[in-house]
């Protein structure tokens, strides 16, 4: 029986966690609006293959009209993996590109989203039938800790520099605690390239690493104290702050309500749009004994979110073999 996991334009660690861990085929078709390419590859490729289960990602609305259209002829069963934006909108193209689409929810077998959040916009607007709130998977990391062997306290920022990110505002933050201490350490990681005006900022102590290779990646935020997520958009989870939580670091995260939900252990939360709030998070992580009491409760998180996502994982399993 075939089962099949579909993204256009991007493809999600959410996306490739989820299906690996049910046992799904994954197309991926990298396309850009209006999505003429992807959806006569996805087209045929649910003509020919004929799947059983069909998975989408989105906020990619087109994607989900046509699998929904498929599927009264196909009769497969159709899971939608909502993310934030298809609901969410800060922006008028994701207005124009997304909410058409939203009612298309209706006529999918299960809707899953990644917050309870999101499931109460779903539910006060009547999207979707069957509502289950399936937090991302925790990315993989070693068991080990990487150390430094002196007091330097590092930092990292896993940067998408995408517009919700306030980054000048945590580099002018950052900036001002390295005049006053200089045993810190600010690594961002990503495309820098897309704010090149950010690299004003850059010395021997806030360090732009550019893209990395996944296992570079790992090993660098392994090597780190702190791991920063930053988000002025509510309703977003952030993917590092899931792999923070992984590796058992110490977390510093915008004061959204979202956030200051999932992780009410283990985080300090700061206001993203002041650097004095930022920097009043950085200092505060600069006590070893502060780290250290953060660090037990990442350990007690981790292992409160891992059950609660296996247990969300054993019900959609069983949803989906009713239907097999």
């Amino acid at each position: 029986m075939k089962k099949i996991f579909i993204a256009w334009r991007s493809l999600s660690r959410r996306t490739k966690e989820l299906a690996k861990l049910l046992k799904l085929d994954v197309l991926f078709l990298r396309d850009r609006p209006p999505y003429f390419f992807a959806a006569l590859k996805t087209f045929l490729y649910l003509i020919k293959s004929r799947p059983s289960i069909v998975f989408v990602q989105l906020p990619q609305g087109p994607l989900l009209a046509l699998t929904v259209l498929l599927k009264k002829f196909l009769r497969f069963f159709l899971v939608a993996d909502v993310h934030t934006s298809f609901l969410v909108y800060s922006s008028f193209k994701e207005i124009l590109l997304n909410k058409p689409f939203r009612n298309f929810l209706n006529a999918c077998n299960i809707v899953i989203v990644h917050n309870r959040e999101l499931k109460n916009i779903a539910k006060k607007e009547k999207l979707g039938k069957i509502v289950i709130v399936l937090p991302d998977p925790l990315p993989e990391f070693p068991a080990v800790k990487i150390g430094m062997k002196n007091d330097t306290v590092k930092y990292i920022f896993p940067a998408s520099f995408h517009e919700d990110e306030p980054v000048h505002y945590l580099l002018e933050a950052f900036s001002q605690l390295t005049r006053e201490n200089k045993n810190v350490v600010l690594y961002v990681t990503g495309d820098w390239r897309r704010r090149k005006d950010l690299l004003k900022y850059k010395s021997d102590r806030i360090l732009f690493t550019g893209f990395l290779p996944v296992i570079d990646y790992k090993r660098l935020l392994m090597s780190c104290d702190v791991v920063i997520g930053l988000t002025i958009r509510e309703y977003t989870f952030l993917s590092s702050a899931a792999e923070g939580l992984a590796a058992g670091k110490v977390l510093i995260l915008s004061n959204t309500r979202t956030l200051q939900r999932i992780f009410y252990k283990g985080a300090i939360f700061v206001n993203p749009l002041d650097p004095e709030d930022i920097l009043r998070g950085l200092k505060k992580v600069l006590d070893k004994r502060v780290r250290e009491k953060l660090e037990k409760e990442i350990e007690d998180l981790r292992a409160e979110y891992t059950q609660k996502v296996n247990k969300k994982l054993e019900l959609l399993n069983r949803l989906l073999m009713s239907y097999m």
